[in-house]
């Protein structure tokens, strides 16, 4: 009887210790054994890797029904990237050479710029 009773309380134990660890409201991937951070729900840790998020053509992105706001996919074909959705639009996470500050968008960099070219051969050449 006493086994039964020692039993039943190692099971209730190791269930409990199940359940909570099975609820936890983070996670983390590492090889350090590191708990994940508080703020994050998921925590990546790597010396020598890195997120891969999924790779889809244009075609596969337009056609996911109802995405969700942040969704993030790499766009393989036409505009390369890493597009996200807005919740109303796809668009591509901009080139950290170039700012936008309301309707202006401006680089500090010296370089050409093409509109509706793909080679730019001054400093502003619109074609079309």
């Amino acid at each position: 009887m006493k086994t039964t009773h020692t039993t039943t309380l190692l099971l209730g134990v190791f269930m409990s210790i199940f359940i909570t660890d099975s609820i936890a409201q983070n996670v983390a991937i590492n090889t350090n054994g590191a708990a994940a951070d508080p703020s994050a729900i998921l925590d990546l840790t790597s010396t020598n890797g890195g997120l891969l998020i999924p790779r889809m053509t244009a075609a596969q992105i337009a056609s996911i029904s109802s995405p969700a706001e942040g969704l993030m996919i790499y766009q393989t074909d036409g505009s390369k990237g890493v597009h996200y959705f807005d919740g109303s639009t796809w668009d591509i996470i901009a080139d950290k050479n170039w700012t936008l500050n309301g309707s202006n968008l401006y680089t500090t960099n010296i370089c050409n710029v093409g509109i509706g070219i793909n080679s730019a051969s001054q400093k502003l050449h619109v074609g079309g």
